[in-house]
């Protein structure tokens, strides 16, 4: 079965983020700070993708295709 596309709760990289988006919500604004928070975790989640092997939005898989 195939790890679920989420992080677990203790996940450090998960409470790093919401640490980050609930200071940024009095800085920024809800908006603002959710836009921030999808953002990294959309890039969080590519990361961990690309790290596990999975193709990139190009077709493209790691350092082997150059």
């Amino acid at each position: 079965m195939p790890a679920p596309p989420w992080p677990s709760p203790d996940n450090p990289i998960l409470a790093a983020r919401l640490h980050d988006a609930r200071k940024n919500i009095d800085a920024l604004g809800i908006d603002a700070a959710l836009i921030q928070l999808a953002t990294h975790a959309w890039f969080e989640g590519g990361i961990e993708g690309y790290d596990r092997g999975q193709r990139d939005a190009r077709g493209l898989t790691g350092a082997s295709d150059g």
